[in-house]
């Protein structure tokens, strides 16, 4: 494939009915980024196939501002505006959790927050823009840097987390991209820098075809009824399956979804010195 000369370009759009957002882009990979929902990656599209291969929730998703607000507790929160995509989760991930006196809700702040474009470098082979936000229960200040190079279908993304308080404060940092269809079918391979995989041991749904708590050298599991199932092949969609999983021992933090009869794979690739751990969630109706 020849390499690109045109620059990569940045615009502003708005999600909805009033959402600002803003579009990096270059010839090959696009992105959309929801400054009023917790910066969240709400679109990641390979441009020559015209393929986003994040999920999108099939139910209609609230806007901030717009509207009453929803009812309920913080999940329930969480559920009314979540619309796919892929989120920063600090400082807490999961149930709410009482913390120095504070509730913190699921799941962090960070992700339902309004950000803020401290700055934008464009030159003609790289874009580089700062996103910040200042939490509100937490004394945290988080900067994130994308970065988007010519030529190149790669996202680069720097967080940095600074607490400004006066004490040390102990946090969850973790991110939660979601990948959806066309991308995730059965024809999908997952492959991973892990080598052994273990099932959660609180996670008793219905879907689940896992016992609860076994570890096993990755990909070959046994599921409940002792028959061997290859976790680097997805299931069906309307399989029914529900299945939360931890990877571990990983010999570099990176994983990797291909789908050779699309022609398309998209990988994630991070500091394992900073973030240790791993979670494969797999819903299949």
């Amino acid at each position: 494939m020849p390499v690109s000369t045109e620059p990569p370009r940045l615009r502003e759009t708005v999600v909805g009915r009033s959402m600002r957002a803003v579009v990096l882009e270059n010839d090959l990979l696009s992105t959309t980024v929801l400054l009023d929902q917790g910066a969240d990656l709400y679109a990641l599209v390979y441009r020559p196939l015209g393929v986003d291969v994040l999920f999108k929730s099939p139910c209609p998703a609230r806007e901030p501002g717009v509207g009453p607000n929803p009812w309920g507790d913080s999940v329930a929160t969480w559920m009314a505006y979540y619309r796919g995509g892929w989120q920063l989760v600090f400082p807490n991930f999961g149930p709410p959790v009482e913390y120095q006196g504070a509730t913190l809700p699921m799941p962090g702040e960070a992700a339902r927050l309004p950000w803020e474009v401290e700055s934008v470098e464009l030159g003609s082979r790289e874009l580089r823009v700062v996103l910040k936000v200042d939490l509100l229960q937490t004394p945290f200040h988080i900067e994130r840097v994308l970065s988007l190079h010519a030529g190149d279908p790669a996202l680069s993304i720097e967080e940095t987390i600074t607490n400004q308080g006066c004490e040390p404060l102990e946090c969850m940092w973790c991110h939660h991209p979601a990948f959806g269809p066309p991308l995730l079918s059965s024809d999908c391979y997952l492959d991973t820098g892990a080598r052994t995989v273990e099932a959660d041991d609180g996670y008793d749904v219905p879907g689940n075809d896992l016992p609860l708590g076994e570890r096993w050298a990755w990909p070959l599991v046994r599921d409940k009824q002792g028959q061997e199932v290859d976790l680097s092949r997805l299931p069906a969609p309307g399989s029914g399956h529900s299945r939360v999983l931890f990877l571990k021992d990983l010999d570099a933090g990176w994983y990797a979804l291909a789908n050779p009869v699309l022609g398309l794979g998209v990988g994630l690739a991070w500091d394992r010195e900073v973030l240790p751990y791993a979670c494969v969630w797999q819903e299949t109706g």
